[in-house]
């Protein structure tokens, strides 16, 4: 809901104080990411002398899929034509699109009044990381200031509580944080670490990358090459010493 007034000023031009109330409101729906929120936005200033927004952004609740917008590539389906106009039945290769990549953001005009922002996003709980065995919780404080082309974002997402099962093998994050630095595409930034210990080795997980373009990798002290240590991880041996299921697992 909006309410409030606009008038017209001479020297000004449109002169805005209208706030904007939401209430559990869907913000963003992607494979990769679904929130909702709740909100009490001030818009305030004028087209002549520049526009504020501010105000209060609470996360009622969000869903960070880890590699939510990596699909697998699309098969080619053969499609049989029949009954067609002045020819024989004919069969043809299709391959279903991509998704269009979004349009890049339109530039401010020359002389535009530039619109300044001052948000305070609260998460308290409910926000989700989930996929590639990943299963955590996070809640936080962030602040965002500049303008809706050139956002500046402060503060992160911090771990509640997490998870991360690969084959059977369960471990809990030591270190969880999701950072929104880049604002204008909404494409969260990971950093989890999940660690532990296999005959006097140290054993992490490392999930990085953002959420549509995660990296995940396996390290040790000492350091041991990845497949070395994905054997320990796993079956608590080296891999020299897997058996045939065990190396294809």
């Amino acid at each position: 809901s909006v309410t409030g007034t606009l008038r017209m000023d001479a020297q000004q031009g449109l002169v805005p104080d209208l706030t904007v109330t939401s209430r559990n409101a869907l913000l963003v729906s992607r494979p990769d990411l679904v929130a909702s929120v709740s909100s009490n936005i001030k818009i305030t200033g004028s087209t002549g002398g520049g526009m504020s927004v501010a105000g209060p952004i609470t996360i009622d609740r969000a869903e960070i899929m880890v590699g939510g917008e990596q699909s697998a590539s699309y098969p080619t389906l053969e499609v049989r034509e029949i009954n067609k106009p002045g020819g024989e039945a004919t069969a043809t290769n299709v391959v279903r699109p991509a998704p269009a990549k979004p349009p890049p953001r339109a530039a401010p005009q020359p002389g535009a009044a530039p619109v300044r922002l001052a948000l305070s996003i609260s998460a308290p709980q409910a926000v989700f990381v989930r996929g590639r065995g990943l299963d955590a919780e996070m809640s936080g404080q962030l602040e965002v200031a500049g303008t809706p082309a050139a956002p500046t974002v402060t503060g992160g997402l911090t771990m509640r509580r997490g998870e991360f099962t690969l084959l059977g093998r369960r471990l809990t994050f030591r270190r969880g944080v999701v950072t929104l630095d880049n604002l204008d595409r909404i494409d969260p930034r990971l950093d989890f670490v999940a660690s532990t210990n296999v005959q006097s080795t140290t054993i992490n997980v490392e999930i990085g990358g953002t959420s549509r373009a995660p990296t995940i990798a396996v390290t040790s002290v000492p350091s041991l090459p990845p497949d070395e240590a994905m054997a320990l991880l796993l079956f608590g041996k080296p891999a020299s010493g897997l058996s045939a299921f065990e190396l294809a697992q």
